[in-house]
């Protein structure tokens, strides 16, 4: 288990997704922002290669 720290603007839902392979990413829940920065709890990657996106929205 790893941590992202991530800035964020408060009000909006942020969310992590993981994995080894760009096509088949594993997503985590998306979380409300209530400050300015937040830890997005994500697998850590130990292969040959890993890939972390963090995505932003308006709604849940």
């Amino acid at each position: 288990m790893a941590a992202l720290p991530v800035k964020t603007h408060p009000g909006l839902y942020y969310q992590a997704a993981w994995g080894g392979d760009l096509g088949n990413l594993t997503a985590g829940e998306k979380v409300k922002a209530t400050g300015e920065e937040l830890y997005l709890g994500v697998i850590r990657q130990t292969g040959a290669k890993g890939f972390y996106k963090v995505s932003v929205s308006e709604e849940r």
